[in-house]
């Protein structure tokens, strides 16, 4: 069979290929098609792993792998990966494929004995939506996730502002099934100093975090909200972000401020014609540097921008339930604990490498406390994604959650869906690649208009308080406040 090599689009040196997450050097190259319909590349990364049933925390990670194309009237359309599995081909053994029943993408995930990195793997994909991919410009995207495992685990500490509990003593509700829940009522999942929703239930359809799932290593960084922005129509473009004349060249995104790097990168008057976004956080006017800053978690977008990014992913939004989930496993809840499971904490002071892939932390972490950038950081604004994980080999020194997610407590504040009277109507459907026509998520059962949704743990202009702390992993500060302004310290991941 003839080997074609697929068209390469350059913008400011980036190509057709687009990768998340710089935290573990995930790699996509070698894009070509095999058949009028079959895709062939190559995927690797650093720092993977899949541990056993006896190896804490028995989990795995993973790629999230999809893509776009290019239609006849110049819009992206989410290109569908065969939900067969005999359809898609492997070359090395490092490596399985998972397919899903929407198509929307593929997890790739680690065939490992343990930990090790991922190298060369490639991948043979039929795409089921198109039946000869030469006509159209081809973008691949890849973020990486982890596996929460099924099982019953903790919610609530006690302590917490508004934190969850059950029972007189305010102790940890155990939950231990998808099955629907009381609330309000002693015995039932109670709110600390209010009612968890005026129904007094949480249906059976609303994601609590007792069945398996994946969620994002990292939290949606300034490079993939980019890749976002870079394939919406304008319309939808505007929507997404705070600028308001297209036709200034280098405006800021948002604001240019806060190590926000996104920028126009340039003049768009048309307004039929979708503008161009890049970084710059070194400001020579050369965009997507290595130190421009693209790996930063992106800050300023407000509750609407994280589930339109979350649709376009093919993601979808988590809940509050299993965000707790994910940071507490199943070992029991301490009170106002962090992420890595104490309540101890090393606040962010010296940036190494600022601004490049590989920046990070000079100052290190002591017995039990966690490197965190919280606690009014002196940097003024988030910081890489995963900038802790690198060197550190404990979940002290890498602020990692029990299943591996990083800065799940700081950096960013985080979307999840509430468990108010709007968020209980979530069912956990996922985001099919497009938006509405005016760049919103379009997704039924999703919150709208902000409610329904809350942040939570902490960002890094968040602090410390008699009574509770932003970043503890039980916090629900911002109950019912609803997620409609961007602030520098809002942003966001998915699961899937």
């Amino acid at each position: 069979m003839q080997v074609q090599q697929l068209k390469y689009y350059f913008f400011f040196a980036l190509l057709a290929i687009y990768t998340s997450s710089f935290a573990n050097n995930l790699n996509f190259q070698n894009l070509n098609y095999v058949a009028p319909n079959v895709i062939e590349l190559t995927v690797s990364w650093e720092n993977s792993w899949n541990l056993t049933d006896t190896e804490a925390p028995g989990n795995h990670d993973a790629v999230w792998l999809f893509g776009k194309y290019k239609n006849a009237i110049g819009n992206w359309t989410p290109i569908k990966f065969s939900s067969f599995n005999q359809d898609h081909l492997l070359l090395g053994d490092q490596i399985t494929i998972e397919t899903v029943s929407d198509e929307m993408g593929l997890i790739v995930k680690s065939n490992l004995n343990g930990p090790g990195d991922i190298s060369n793997q490639i991948l043979s994909l039929k795409i089921s939506n198109l039946e000869d991919l030469s006509p159209y410009d081809i973008r691949i995207f890849g973020l990486e996730m982890l596996y929460v495992t099924e099982g019953s685990y903790f919610l609530g500490d006690g302590q917490s502002k508004k934190t969850f509990y059950t029972g007189t003593n305010f102790d940890s509700f155990l939950l231990e099934s998808e099955n629907g829940i009381a609330c309000n009522l002693e015995e039932g999942l109670n709110c600390k100093n209010d009612s968890v929703n005026n129904s007094g239930f949480v249906p059976q359809t609303f994601p609590k975090g007792y069945d398996s799932f994946y969620c994002m290593k990292y939290e949606i960084s300034q490079k993939q909200y980019l890749d976002f922005l870079n394939t919406l129509k304008r319309e939808q473009q505007e929507k997404r972000l705070l600028l308001e004349d297209f036709s200034i060249a280098t405006a800021p995104a948002f604001l240019q401020a806060n190590r926000n790097f996104v920028e126009l990168a340039q003049k768009c008057s048309n307004e039929n014609q979708p503008a161009v976004f890049a970084c710059d956080a070194n400001s020579n006017d050369i965009y997507n540097e290595q130190d421009d800053g693209l790996w930063t978690a992106c800050n300023f977008l407000n509750g609407s921008d994280v589930l339109a990014y979350l649709d376009w992913a093919g993601l979808r939004p988590m809940t509050e339930l299993e965000f707790e989930k994910t940071c507490r496993g199943p070992l029991a809840a301490n009170k106002l604990e962090f992420a890595w499971g104490t309540d101890k904490s090393t606040d962010c002071i010296e940036l190494d490498d600022e601004g490049m892939p590989s920046e990070s932390i000079l100052n290190s972490t002591e017995d039990s406390s966690g490197l965190c950038n919280y606690n009014y950081s002196s940097i003024n604004g988030p910081l890489r994604t995963g900038f802790a994980a690198a060197n550190a080999h404990d979940r002290y020194a890498s602020g990692a959650s029990f299943y591996g997610a990083m800065e799940m407590s700081g950096n960013v504040w985080e979307l999840c869906v509430s468990v108010d009277d709007f968020g209980i109507l979530y069912e956990g459907n996922h985001g099919d690649g497009q938006l509405s026509q005016e760049g919103f998520a379009n997704e039924p059962s999703w919150p709208l208009n902000n409610q329904g949704t809350i942040w939570r743990g902490g960002g890094w202009n968040s602090g410390d308080f008699q009574d509770y702390r932003d970043a503890s992993i039980s916090d629900r500060y911002y109950f019912r406040t609803g997620t409609n302004v961007r602030r520098n310290t809002t942003g966001g991941r998915g699961v899937r």
